[in-house]
């Protein structure tokens, strides 16, 4: 069978630095207060052109001179075109400039030790960052942190098997894996994926942060809205808050999350000697310590980290148990991909390695996905027949879905929650089908006449001996068709009953020459397609919607 998920290294260059996890400081009053200042703010005068700015820059303090580089970003985040190179190039010669003279010794979320195309100042993020680094509580719990090798030993195992990194070929697996989490300066709320691997991690998070911006009904300190989902000022809460939803969903109740971070590191050896664990146990507390290590989020290590986390708050023998009979690592060598298992324990907290719904036996007990997840997951494997991805996957709690090919993951998502409300055809068959196959444990497609009253308890229906008489009647036999079962109960019920029209939008984080980082937008209609089998993209979808057609503004690639 072909791997379901990740994809084969394309190699790495350059040395990748490291971020340390001194406490972060803002170098300027200007720096400090960017969180009140919006895109449109009348505190800065606009700024055309690299001329202009020269012109006037050497009339300026250190400190305006920061602001004005400032404000020429904060208007380039909301443009819809971006700065010429020249204007880029006076932007962060200035920027480093100030930084430099006012702020000697002092850290930033730009200082030395990030590779340049992960430097990047958020608009409206400095603020809640700096207070959480300056928080007595939490400087108490990272001071609590603990050393555990024999721990991080059987959490390196279980995550990569039995691997020698002192090996070439095995370094250049590692490679990829070494990124941070850090975000498209074309796109904002879009996290970058530089080389192939990490995808397995990345994408799950990436739709978590989608959730996050678009679905978020709680009140949350760390999320303000701004009206628009595209927008800088809410990446960097949006990334703690996904991590943290996704921390809390791999913790056993009550709430216990173990997080792992590596000081000082210079390479992966160095990571798992120098790692140091904390146990967390509420919310705020766990959101306020994501914020003061953003450094090392953003660092060389980054996805480690998290990774780790993830699975070291699951625990290592839930993991063993969650595989079952999949003696597999969660991370497949020498490719260096993800497997199922981990995706799944970032999308549910539980590192299942199949993706059906329920427990299926087929001799032996094979666990799936046991309660609706918060994103959803669609695999271009289904329309090859090689697995089923079950309706709770299909249908998660917001339209937003983690896309699997072959060798990638990438991100799909709607504004439109028809998409997955209760009174679509859609919903309704795949509801039947869930307590269907809960019943059909052999994976037949039918059940035994008996068995027909709990099929009914399980739908919320009519389960008095009068009806299932009656269905008796109708159904005929002594084995019951999920095809007939729904002609009979639901006369006329169509999966195209849902929405007609509705809009998706598509995320691929590896940019390619044809293929930029940006949201891509698809008109989507449920009208007879015209192009079966032209597309990876369509033969996915369409394991979802069947007689789905989209019509895509730009390239819209699974691969």
């Amino acid at each position: 069978m072909p791997p379901q998920t990740g994809e084969p290294p394309v190699g790495n260059s350059g040395k990748m630095a490291v971020r340390s996890s001194a406490p972060l400081t803002v170098s300027s009053p200007a720096a400090r207060n960017i969180g009140s200042l919006g895109s449109g703010s009348s505190a800065f005068r606009p700024i055309d052109t690299a001329e202009d700015m020269d012109q006037d820059i050497n009339m300026l303090t250190d400190e305006e001179q920061l602001e004005r580089a400032i404000a020429l970003s904060l208007q380039q985040d909301s443009s819809d075109t971006a700065m010429d190179d020249t204007t880029m190039k006076t932007v962060a010669g200035e920027v480093s400039k100030v930084s430099g003279s006012k702020a000697a010794g002092k850290r930033s979320l730009s200082d030395e030790g990030v590779s340049n195309n992960e430097k990047r100042i958020v608009p409206g993020n400095l603020k809640f960052v700096e207070e959480a680094q300056h928080s007595p509580r939490i400087q108490q719990l990272l001071k609590e942190a603990a050393v555990m090798p024999d721990l991080i030993t059987k959490l390196r195992e279980v995550i990569w098997g039995k691997i020698d990194s002192t090996e070439q070929a095995i370094k250049d697996v590692l490679k990829p894996w070494l990124q941070g989490f850090f975000f498209e300066d074309t796109e904002p709320t879009a996290l970058v994926q530089r080389h192939g691997g990490p995808c397995g991690v990345l994408a799950p998070v990436q739709a978590f942060i989608m959730k996050n911006l678009i679905y978020t009904t709680e009140p949350n300190a760390l999320i303000q809205k701004v009206g628009n989902w595209r927008h800088g000022e809410t990446a960097i809460p949006a990334l703690i808050c996904a991590l943290t939803d996704i921390l809390i969903q791999c913790s056993q109740p009550p709430m216990n999350v173990t997080l792992i971070w590596s000081e000082k590191a210079e390479n992966f050896e160095e990571f798992h000697t120098n790692a140091k664990f904390i146990t967390v146990t509420s919310r705020q507390d766990l959101e306020t310590i994501l914020a003061s290590c953003l450094p090392d989020l953003q660092g060389t290590f980054g996805v480690l980290m998290m990774m780790y986390s993830f699975v070291a708050t699951r625990g290592v023998d839930k993991i063993v148990e969650d595989l079952g009979l999949d003696l597999d690592p969660l991370i497949s060598m020498p490719f260096g991909h993800a497997n199922l298992s981990l995706v799944n324990l970032c999308l549910t907290g539980v590192a299942t390695s199949h993706v059906h719904d329920g427990i299926q036996d087929v001799g032996v007990p094979l666990k799936g996905i046991e309660k609706q997840p918060e994103v959803g997951y669609l695999s271009i494997m289904e329309s090859l027949r090689y697995i089923t991805v079950g309706s709770l996957f299909k249908n998660p709690k917001v339209p937003v879905w983690v896309l699997g090919s072959e060798t990638h993951m990438t991100v799909l998502f709607s504004l439109d929650t028809r998409l997955v409300s209760d009174n679509d055809g859609e919903t309704t068959i795949t509801q039947v089908e869930r307590a269907f196959q809960e019943l059909d444990t052999a994976g037949g497609g039918f059940i035994m006449m008996p068995q027909l009253p709990k099929l009914l308890e399980k739908l919320g229906l009519d389960s008095s001996e009068t009806n299932v008489k009656r269905l008796s009647d109708l159904i005929e036999g002594d084995i019951v068709l999920l095809t007939n079962f729904l002609e009979i109960q639901y006369p006329g019920i169509s999966r195209d009953s849902g929405p007609a029209n509705f809009t998706l939008y598509h995320y691929n984080g590896i940019a390619t020459a044809s293929m930029p980082l940006t949201y891509t937008r698809g008109v989507a209609s449920t009208s007879t397609p015209t192009d079966f089998g032209s597309s990876p993209m369509m033969q996915l979808l369409r394991t979802k919607w069947p007689r789905l057609q989209v019509e895509w503004d730009g390239p819209a690639s699974i691969s």
